[in-house]
């Protein structure tokens, strides 16, 4: 099981791989959906803007009303905003998630909205961690989709451009 420190540290490299991809955005795909009946990118960035923060809040403190509030707050984000965004959500987490112990992760039962329980580890990491991940993925298709064919698996599973290769 993760500790605390270690799924901060994940937590982390989810959130720099979202702001890479942001800067991969060309402005002009805030409107872009994948499909019909799909988020646009701007509704996307909102959603990773509190995805991990929100649920975290809510299994922690054990009242998911909470999360109305990060949605209120993410309705009126702008693309350029995001990364911001994403560093206030960064730091929500560390002062949501620092005061817990790891037996706590262990050992304390958290509650989902859905109905069901498990341990505070095992439901962060199913839910704030998994969100981030999925979400993360999911920007990094629009940003390809919508127009950056130069980017690669690089970009989205380490953050980063594809190094060029060296010949010779």
């Amino acid at each position: 099981m993760f500790t605390r420190d270690e799924l901060l540290e994940s937590i982390a490299q989810e959130i720099s791989i979202c702001k890479h991809l942001h800067s991969k955005l060309d402005g002009h795909s805030d409107d872009y959906q994948l499909g019909p009946e799909m988020r646009t990118t701007l509704e996307l960035m909102r959603y990773l803007s509190w995805c991990g923060s929100g649920p975290a809040d809510a299994l922690i403190n054990n009242d998911w009303s909470v999360v109305q509030g990060y949605q209120e707050t993410a309705a009126t984000m702008t693309a350029a905003d995001f990364p911001k965004h994403l560093d206030n959500q960064f730091s929500r987490l560390e002062e949501l998630l620092k005061p817990i112990s790891d037996a706590d992760f262990q050992t304390r039962e958290a509650a989902f909205p859905w109905g069901g329980s498990a341990t505070l580890g095992r439901a962060l990491v199913n839910t704030t961690y998994a969100f981030l991940s999925a979400y993360r993925y999911q920007l990094f298709c629009h940003a390809k989709a919508s127009g950056n064919s130069t980017m690669s698996t690089h970009n989205a599973w380490l953050g980063m451009d594809k190094p060029e290769e060296v010949t010779g």
